[in-house]
């Protein structure tokens, strides 16, 4: 009962998180076009595979740790701090690195750091917002996933009054409105002092470091796409297909509201047989509600975008429908990840999408100058579907593999006791 009332609370925060983004996709595609959406896709590109690379599986770490004992929370507020001043040092040394190569990325040097100011304080709050989670307060973990875009949204349209809204002041408020939303995070009597322990922040690095793998693994396969799209194809093409992703992430909100509370309480179990368990009733629920999402984005995609985002962008509705079944494939797939993190076991989850993400690349060279952006679709939909068959075909191997072993540990238990 308590696992539904909190996957429900996170559910609603994610429908308010997306009907945000729904707003924010609007008025920035309105206010940008397709290039400046294409370049602004770029920034949030820039800024999340940094955070990807540099937070060292320490969210998916706190997490586990603290689900199991409440007590490390002080020692885990005071790995964020120490997080804080390592992603400070990290974007100050890359600043002139990437400077040094502007034909790769082809972003003017004040929106780099923009994208890299973005990196330090995402990386701040993630952490922040997942010590919420572990403790089970919901409605702050809630609270702070919608703050920060409401706040980018708010802003901008307020500032439209007097200045001209672009990519430039768009990337400064996210930068500003991260920060408010992070001192708002202080503001919990749920949290404890924090005590800064190079010790502990090593101590838990083993396991943030196979979680930070999967996770950067992951991360690269579903923004590889992009970065390949704004090499190959003008700025405006990324912005098409940059809305067809955004639209179809809409549909992980079900299946990431579920994996969000699943991979806390996983972790809180002490047998299998409970994890599985919940597992399959959790699939039993979920599959059927991600069918039914995706057919009705697939019948309705034109008429959103019409009214939506104007004519300027129906280029972006064959590719939202194509990008549906990548969608499915990833939001199914995601609890998988959920049961591997909770039995600190990551070589599938490493494994099977740095595979997807070798044929994705692949593909996408292959395909991009022939098809367009619906390469990147096709792509897409092929290594997405492959990881999450081959997620599922591990979790059912590793599940019999420790039915046998435990049969066996049975039997000869009981021989020893007749024995005696």
């Amino acid at each position: 009962m308590r696992f539904r009332y909190e996957v429900s609370h996170v559910l609603v925060g994610k429908v308010l998180s997306i009907i945000v983004m729904i707003f924010s996709s609007i008025y920035f595609a309105r206010m940008l076009q397709a290039e400046g959406r294409g370049e602004l896709s770029v920034i949030t590109s820039i800024s999340g595979t940094f955070l990807q690379l540099c937070n060292f599986g320490l969210h998916s770490a706190h997490i586990y740790y603290v689900s199991k004992d409440k007590t490390k929370m002080s020692v885990v507020e005071g790995n964020i701090y120490i997080s804080f001043l390592i992603s400070i040092g990290i974007a100050t040394i890359s600043y002139p690195v990437m400077i040094a190569f502007p034909d790769i990325l082809k972003i003017s040097p004040h929106l780099l750091v923009l994208a890299l100011c973005l990196f330090v304080t995402n990386l701040f709050l993630m952490l922040q917002e997942n010590l919420f989670l572990a403790i089970g307060n919901i409605a702050k973990y809630n609270l702070l996933q919608i703050m920060s875009p409401a706040l980018t949204l708010g802003i901008a349209i307020i500032a439209s009054f007097w200045l001209h809204v672009d990519v430039y002041l768009i990337a400064l408020l996210s930068v500003a409105a991260q920060s408010i939303t992070i001192l708002i995070s202080f503001a919990d009597k749920m949290l404890v002092k924090p005590t800064m322990s190079l010790k502990y922040y090593l101590s838990v690095l083993p396991y943030g470091m196979k979680s930070y793998i999967s996770c950067l693994v992951s991360y690269l396969l579903l923004r590889a796409d992009i970065f390949m799209l704004n090499y190959f194809l003008p700025k405006s093409e990324v912005g098409y297909y940059a809305l067809a992703v955004n639209f179809t992430d809409a549909l992980y909100m079900v299946s990431s509201s579920v994996s969000t509370v699943l991979f806390p309480k996983l972790s809180s179990f002490a047998t299998l047989e409970q994890k599985e368990d919940l597992m399959y009733k959790v699939l039993k629920f979920i599959i059927p509600i991600i069918l039914i999402l995706s057919g009705l984005v697939g019948v309705f995609a034109e008429h959103a975008v019409h009214i939506l985002f104007g004519d300027g962008f129906m280029n972006s509705v064959s590719l939202i429908r194509g990008l549906l079944i990548a969608s499915i494939a990833w939001g199914i797939g995601g609890i998988a990840f959920s049961f591997f993190a909770s039995e600190n076991r990551f070589m599938e989850t490493i494994v099977i999408p740095l595979i997807a993400f070798f044929v994705n690349i692949g593909m996408n060279y292959l395909l991009i100058p022939r098809l367009s952006t619906f390469g990147a679709v096709v792509a897409s939909d092929v290594s997405y579907v492959f990881v999450a068959f081959m997620m599922y075909i591990c979790m059912h191997i590793y599940i019999k593999r420790h039915r046998i072993v435990e049969s066996n540990n049975e039997n000869l238990d009981s021989r020893g006791g007749e024995k005696r």
